[in-house]
């Protein structure tokens, strides 16, 4: 599926909760079709993404991939957001794109 927007949040510390950031992602009918978990500690990542029978994808990742993550979304264009039955893995995907695209002149 097509990401046309995305929402970020950060948690403060707190008591008991485990996620340090989360992405919600958005298609073109502004409809909420995903999101994507960032958790405290790596130990604490769910083994298997989810996807809902509406079709609502549940990624999750250590905290080190956050900017990986963030830096697609603002950077690349367009962005897929796919999900392997097979796997239980969600995965993201950009178009093809022209080698040196974006390189310093």
């Amino acid at each position: 599926m097509k990401i046309e927007k995305y929402q970020v949040q950060h948690f403060a510390g707190g008591t008991g909760y485990f996620l340090r950031a989360m992405i919600w992602l958005y298609d073109e009918n502004r409809a909420t079709v995903a999101n994507v978990r960032f958790y405290k500690n790596s130990n604490d990542v769910q083994a298997h993404d989810t996807k809902l029978p509406s079709g609502f994808i549940a990624c999750h990742y250590p905290p080190e991939q956050y900017s990986d993550v963030l830096d697609l979304l603002r950077n690349e264009g367009p962005v897929y957001l796919h999900f392997s039955d097979i796997r239980k893995m969600g995965y993201f995907s950009t178009a093809r794109e022209p080698v040196g695209e974006g390189e310093l002149q």
